[in-house]
């Protein structure tokens, strides 16, 4: 284990003392345990080892997201757009799975360093307004011959690989999209 400029630990690991147990010790250690692992859950790719949660955020975390043409807000677990006119409501269920795949947001991988360039075909940013008070924001790009969509983060090292469908949903949601007709308004009675 380690940084990209020093090792930190060295984890060695044997034989077998059991079912569903092996031998463990650092290298810098004479102590051997038998924790409770098996040898092929060691995988050798470095993708085995991404922590894919590392960017979701719980829901109440999130005061807003801000799209391209949109803003959406939240309070007190209530979603809407910002910005409605007297006619316009928001369409609760679209914006409630909107939020809800950027809360759950998965990584597939890591592919560098965030000082490195995204393509320049398909971007899209988009900001994450934080309870917090803090602003994430997220710049989407896609090579067009790929599957998957990379991600650079404002407050990450590093550039991800997450859902190409993901970033396709994103470039295609607009503020419409978001809306329903607000019913209209009951006729005042005269008697």
């Amino acid at each position: 284990f380690g940084t990209k400029d020093k090792p930190l630990a060295t984890l060695l690991i044997g034989s077998s003392p059991g079912f569903r147990k092996v031998h463990a010790r650092l290298a810098s250690e004479p102590l051997v345990f038998d924790i409770p692992f098996s040898s092929y859950q060691a995988s050798l790719k470095a993708a085995d080892w991404v922590d894919r949660q590392l960017l979701q955020l719980k829901k109440e975390q999130i005061r807003a997201i801000v799209l391209p043409d949109c803003r959406l807000l939240q309070k007190d677990g209530t979603i809407r757009l910002a910005k409605l006119a007297a006619t316009e409501q928001t369409d609760s269920k679209t914006a409630g799975e909107l939020f809800n795949r950027l809360s759950r947001l998965q990584i597939l991988d890591v592919v560098g360093n965030a000082d490195g360039k995204l393509p320049e075909t398909d971007r899209l940013t988009i900001s994450i307004e934080r309870a917090d008070g803090k602003t994430r924001q997220y710049q989407f790009a896609r090579n067009r011959q790929e599957a998957f969509a990379l991600l650079k983060v404002s407050d990450g090292a590093q550039i991800y690989k997450v859902s190409g469908a993901l970033l396709k949903e994103l470039q295609q949601t607009t503020r419409q999209q978001l809306l329903q007709t607000a019913p209209p308004e009951p006729a005042a009675n005269g008697s």
